[in-house]
């Protein structure tokens, strides 16, 4: 059986050493992009947005929020749970406790859909259902407004 040469040719020499010449340039300048990126983000200031403070057990603190939204914060805080939380024992009271926060037409239809659902379910089961605000937000443009 003859040996055969398994140098690689002259020109497949030539081409990988092209390719190297090539790719490692290339290399070099992404990895200095990407440290250039990193240093950027670790280094740039935070942003203006105020991330609200939470009391014990992660509940919403009010006055943590700047400016405008403030005021439309607080009230989402305070009305929320009072709307997803109810006692069977006291479930007329909770129902208008919660539709007093709420505009008259969604009070309204709000009372109606929780009679139908949420409300005879926790009739008949002597259910207790109790909802917390973990965290609350205001993000604001424009053209449109967001509570969260």
């Amino acid at each position: 059986m003859p040996m055969t040469d398994q140098r690689p040719s002259l020109d497949a020499r030539a081409t990988m050493q092209k390719l190297r010449r090539m790719l490692v340039p290339a290399l070099v300048v992404l990895v200095v992009a990407a440290a250039g990126l990193l240093a950027w983000v670790a280094t740039r200031p935070d942003p203006d947005a105020t991330r609200p403070l939470s009391a014990k057990y992660g509940v919403y603190t009010d006055g943590t929020i700047p400016g405008d939204g403030q005021h439309a914060v607080v009230e989402a805080v305070t009305a929320i749970p009072l709307a997803l939380s109810y006692n069977y024992a006291t479930l007329d009271k909770g129902l208008d406790e919660a539709v007093a926060h709420m505009t008259g037409s969604f009070a309204q239809e709000f009372r109606s859909t929780f009679d139908k659902t949420a409300g005879r379910l926790a009739t008949s089961r002597k259910a207790v259902a109790q909802a917390t605000v973990r965290a609350a937000g205001w993000s604001a443009s424009k053209t449109a407004r967001l509570l969260s």
